[in-house]
């Protein structure tokens, strides 16, 4: 893979020099949006690269689960590298490899090289104990604002809740996209005892359900929400047929009617599909009243497996029909859907196509998308980039990509208003 990243023989000077000095506003990430946390969770330069990623591509390099749990352990710069090592050697030339290198050559002005470890993490704890967010993120990677996708797991195998519930002290570059998953598929009783105690409400009927729904997302547009996402591609269909509320009443009720003791009794349940496909219109018809955006992960599930025919875009063709007011982002390219996805946006005035993590899975692709869509999508329906990680060093790396790939699609036909409007308009920012 070519990592110069310098102009390419074909384009021109002034395009190339354009798109290095453009703004990002960046679409989908998901940081720990407190600079007291984000310190807090890195304690070495192997916390920082080892995003979720990179630990994605050591699996298929063949690394196993326990050395990779050793590896995101509390134990030391040496003990980690010792399990990462052998992995890394045969991973580092991925787009994941490279981006984490990038990251740590620009930022750090070093190597990513085994010699140079303890260099490197000096280098990382000290640039930590500065602005980081605003040296790397802000001046070197010209990321202007960030959408975060920041959720906090309750409890190990729980629903993940979103920071904007816990209160957190949310950093003025970032924006807030609020997970909605928790509603349409629960999946432990403590979620329900969650949303009882934030929102000061009984939960014991759909409706009680619904209430709650609606309190949160009205609460998180209060709190500056821009947008709400799911994910639940990971995790069924996104097919969402419509169905009646008696249905999605009783498979409730059957949830409700388990509550026990919490201390002594199994908490984990499993809901019904016509309550999510009943929880995903009501959910629509909400953000219809309050005229937010929502995200759907679409395409490729990170992780090294899955089912992913649950993921591809047309299943979602019902619900633009039904809901013409809602605007609807289709994340990731829906690679490797990416056609279809297009045929979408093109099809669907409230449908957008978003690039998110997409220049990091398949550049290659990235570039054969952007050329395709400028003949195929209204330009201001594409959204350029997104990191979709938690490592402000492989966001700067990934950033690098990205605008290679821009400029190898691009004409001189778009303009930088062009590029770095779409976000600002389609979350109204």
């Amino acid at each position: 893979m070519n990592t110069d990243f310098s102009m390419d023989e074909n384009g021109t000077p002034e395009l190339w020099e354009h798109i290095q000095q453009l703004d990002i506003y960046d679409s989908h990430e998901h940081l720990d949006c407190n600079r007291e946390i984000y310190r807090a969770r890195k304690q070495c330069i192997l916390d920082e690269i080892l995003c979720s990623y990179v630990q994605h591509d050591l699996i298929s390099a063949g690394m196993n689960r326990q050395d990779l749990h050793i590896a995101t352990s509390d134990c030391g710069l040496q003990e980690k590298w010792q399990h990462i090592a052998p992995y890394w050697e045969r991973m580092h030339a991925t787009v994941y490899g490279q981006m984490a290198q990038i990251g740590c050559r620009e930022i750090l002005g070093t190597e990513f090289t085994a010699g140079a470890l303890q260099s490197l993490n000096d280098r990382y704890l000290e640039l930590l104990q500065d602005d980081f967010f605003e040296e790397t993120l802000q001046r070197r990677s010209k990321i202007k604002l960030a959408l975060i996708d920041r959720y906090i797991p309750l409890v190990e195998n729980s629903t993940p809740l979103n920071a904007l519930d816990k209160e957190e002290r949310i950093e003025p570059f970032f924006n807030c996209v609020y997970r909605m998953d928790l509603f349409i598929m629960p999946r432990d009783w403590r979620d329900i005892f969650y949303v009882e105690s934030v929102f000061d409400i009984s939960i014991n009927s759909l409706d009680n359900w619904c209430t709650a729904c609606e309190l949160a997302l009205k609460s998180a547009k209060k709190k500056g929400a821009v947008a709400v996402k799911t994910a639940l591609a990971y995790n069924r269909s996104l097919n969402y047929p419509l169905v009646a509320r008696a249905d999605a009443e009783r498979e409730f009720q059957e949830i409700l009617r388990t509550k026990k003791d919490v201390n002594w009794e199994r908490l984990s349940f499993s809901v019904g599909e016509s309550f999510q496909n009943y929880m995903m219109h009501e959910l629509l018809h909400l953000l219809e009243e309050i005229s937010l955006p929502i995200q759907f992960h679409t395409g490729l599930q990170a992780g090294n497996g899955n089912n992913l025919s649950n993921s591809n875009p047309l299943f979602l063709s019902e619900l633009f029909t039904l809901y013409p007011d809602v605007k609807f982002i289709l994340l990731h390219m829906s690679f490797p859907f990416q056609q279809e996805a297009a045929a979408l946006v093109k099809m669907f005035p409230n449908v957008y196509m978003d690039l998110s993590w997409v220049h990091i899975i398949s550049p290659d692709a990235a570039v054969r998308g952007m050329k395709e869509y400028i003949h195929v999508i209204p330009k201001n329906k594409i959204t350029a980039f997104g990191g979709d990680l938690n490592s402000i060093l492989c966001i700067h790396g990934h950033q690098k990509m990205a605008r290679r790939n821009v400029y190898l699609a691009l004409s001189q036909k778009i303009t930088d208003r062009d590029l770095i409007s779409n976000v600002q308009e389609i979350y109204s920012l």
